[in-house]
């Protein structure tokens, strides 16, 4: 399995579980918008595009070859891990699995998505004042903590 192959089967930056928002540059902001994809801009003049992405379908980019600098050079700390053989394919699928049954369970217990509500479990978990309770919540945070955001970059 590749790394590649990984993304395909997890998508969960991309969908807003990981992160709300990805950081642009001001060169990307016109081909963004050429594939109606929404940018936000800040007061201070930064550009944001929220997630989860409206260019995922499933876990597939359809904006693979536009897509944000931000989001071609990430690779959370499970990709990193498989990249460098120190976890098997078998190992990381699980650990993706589990955080699928996570994000379902945070899900479970959120009233039904609404038009205009956020496509993530955990954005609208956060967004409904934790209306399923703040275990399942936490659970999930811990365990995306523990398995998929990296740790900084020393300085």
């Amino acid at each position: 399995m590749t790394v590649s192959d990984l993304c395909l089967a997890c998508g969960l930056c991309c969908e807003g579980t990981l992160f709300l928002y990805v950081g642009l540059n001001a060169g990307e902001l016109s081909r963004l918008e050429a594939r109606g994809l929404p940018v936000v801009r800040k007061k201070d003049g930064s550009l944001l595009m929220r997630l989860g992405c409206t260019a995922l379908d499933g876990a597939r980019c359809t904006a693979y070859q536009d897509r944000p600098d931000n989001c071609r050079g990430y690779f959370c700390a499970l990709a990193q891990q498989l990249h460098l053989g120190s976890i098997s394919s078998d190992s990381a699928l699980q650990i993706v699995q589990r955080a699928r049954a996570l994000v379902d369970e945070v899900a479970q217990n959120l009233p039904p998505r609404r038009e205009g509500d956020p496509c993530s479990a955990v954005q609208r978990a956060h967004e409904v004042g934790l209306l399923c309770g703040p275990a399942p919540l936490r659970r999930l945070e811990d365990f995306l903590a523990e398995h998929f955001r990296a740790p900084p970059k020393p300085r």
